[in-house]
């Protein structure tokens, strides 16, 4: 092959067409959801969001049996069954799985408290800390149970509650000798059998059964005490820690 040769294959090959990356930004078509106000340019944006609609979770966990529309959802779960906690906070021994987990916490060492009640003064560093406070003080009207001191935020709770006052055990545990009045207790004590959790805490790794436990253990993340002592006024985050405290302190008072 000689020079003028070799200088024309050299072009032919720096002419050859490449492929082009497909890129959503340049694309001018925006994709809609046929069931909802989702728009996209991309397709493969379109066919995942459609996964929410249809249920359909084609990612599998091998060790238990989460399942998500996404690969990447699934790597994030795998760290649940891995005892790394590659996070760490820098400013005390905390360390958790997800960055996610990390941020929330160090909340905890911010004098920023950028949600604020709006019927009282009340300010909070999280959104659950206001949620929580929210439910706590600012309740509606409660409805009376006519046969005990009950109160109950709608009606639907203070049926539930009639039940207590009747002596018929409807939902019966298929592992045990349980008895209970409602589906709620029942769900509740079957949980002590599967030693499933499904309350967790959004701030760190706490998990728990019953979200009454969960309530409680978020006041530790707000700092919250609602239970006051009448004589000091002493707070405390559970009623139990103020029943022990004025026993030992002022029962003679």
């Amino acid at each position: 092959m000689d020079i003028k040769e070799e200088e024309n294959s050299k072009e032919q090959i720096i002419l050859k067409p490449q492929k082009k990356k497909y890129n959503c930004r340049k694309v001018k078509k925006t994709y809609e959801c046929s069931i909802c106000d989702y728009q996209c340019k991309c397709l493969g944006n379109l066919k995942l969001h459609l996964r929410m609609h249809t249920n359909y979770k084609p990612f599998q966990c091998n060790l238990c049996n989460y399942k998500t529309i996404t690969v990447t959802n699934l790597k994030k779960h795998m760290v649940v069954h891995s005892d790394d906690r590659p996070y760490e906070c820098l400013e005390c021994s905390y360390k958790c799985k997800r960055s996610i987990y990390l941020k929330q916490h160090m909340l905890v060492h911010s004098d920023d408290k950028a949600f604020a009640c709006s019927l009282c003064d009340y300010k909070g560093k999280q959104l659950s800390g206001l949620q929580l406070h929210t439910k706590t003080q600012h309740t509606k009207e409660l409805l009376q149970c006519s046969m005990c001191d009950y109160k109950g935020n709608t009606q639907r709770n203070l049926k539930q509650h009639m039940l207590i006052h009747s002596n018929e055990h409807y939902f019966a545990c298929s592992l045990c000798s349980f008895k209970t009045k409602q589906s709620a207790g029942l769900t509740r004590h079957m949980r002590s059998h599967t030693k499933e959790k499904p309350f967790k805490c959004t701030v760190c790794e706490y998990r728990c059964s019953v979200d009454s436990s969960l309530k409680v253990h978020m006041r530790i993340h707000t700092n919250e005490k609602p239970f006051v002592c009448p004589v000091c006024d002493f707070k405390f985050t559970q009623s139990s820690g103020l029943k022990c405290h004025y026993i030992k302190n002022h029962h003679n008072t």
